[in-house]
């Protein structure tokens, strides 16, 4: 048995005749209202929630930040430098596959997106320096 007789039956459970001929599996039929729905509540939910976390910043604060950049430049340091640095030797320790290597160097150069400013939030951080 090989993997497109795998993916086959995989894809035989889900949905009858949902898979190509390279044994790619097919994306699941769902009806353009249920779609246009999930993508308009998605929208509100992460415009809700970026509003949220702005809204929780003081002018006085950010002033303060922007006198003394002690803590914008550890963030910038280890956002821009030690976090791609170190998924770049990640990928190169472990002999990754180029594919796999970009997608652990976009997760390194790009980490936590939204989640941790509401973590940051929840934990009562410092949301100037987010």
């Amino acid at each position: 048995m090989n993997v497109t007789d795998v993916y086959t039956e995989i894809a035989s459970i889900y949905h009858e005749g949902n898979v190509s001929g390279s044994g790619n599996m097919g994306v699941l039929n769902i009806s353009y209202t249920l779609n246009k729905t999930i993508n308009i509540f998605t929208i509100v939910i992460l415009f809700i929630t970026m509003i949220s976390l702005g809204c929780t910043m003081e002018i006085s604060k950010i002033m303060t930040h922007l006198l003394k950049p002690k803590g914008v430049a550890i963030a910038l340091l280890a956002q821009f430098g030690i976090m791609p640095l170190t998924a770049f030797c990640l990928a190169k320790i472990l002999q990754m596959e180029p594919v796999k290597a970009v997608t652990v160097l976009i997760c390194g150069c790009c980490p936590g997106g939204s989640l941790s400013n509401i973590f940051s939030l929840a934990m009562k951080g410092d949301m100037n320096l987010r």
